[in-house]
C-alpha cells in the first residue's frame, strides 16, 4: 500500500524549485519510492530558526520509507551545500562559571 512520507525541513533562504528538484532525483533513483506521485512542499509555519516546511513524496510499501527518507536527507543537505544554504541550527549560549567567579560574587554578597 503506498505511503506519503513528511520530510520537515527547516531552512533560512531556500528556493521551492530547489528541492522538489532534488526530491524528484531522489525518487528517481531509490528503489521502493512512487514515481507517479509528484514530490510537492508545503509551507508549515515560520520556526524560531528560519521557516519549517513540508517536503512530501510517496513511498509504494510501509518499509520502503526509511531508505527513501534517508536518501533525502543526504541529497538535500548536498544540495543546500553547493547552493550556500543555511541550515539554521539553534545555538545556546553557556556560561560556565570558576570557582574564581563563585568566590567574587559571594564575597560581593556578603559586604
Amino acid at each position: 500500500m503506498a505511503r506519503r512520507l513528511f520530510l520537515p525541513v527547516t531552512t533560512a533562504s531556500f528556493s521551492e524549485k530547489l528541492l522538489i528538484e532534488t526530491a524528484k532525483e531522489v525518487v528517481n533513483k531509490v528503489e521502493g519510492a512512487d514515481k507517479s506521485y509528484e514530490p510537492v512542499v508545503r509551507y508549515r509555519s515560520f520556526g524560531s530558526s528560519g521557516i519549517d516546511l513540508s517536503l512530501v513524496v510517496k513511498a509504494k510499501e510501509f518499509l520502503n520509507q526509511y531508505l527513501i527518507i534517508h536518501e533525502l536527507i543526504k541529497a538535500i543537505k548536498k544540495r543546500f551545500e553547493e547552493e550556500n544554504i543555511e541550515i539554521p541550527y539553534q545555538t545556546i549560549n553557556v556560561i560556565i562559571k570558576t570557582k574564581v567567579d563563585i568566590i567574587f560574587i559571594w564575597k560581593k554578597i556578603k559586604r
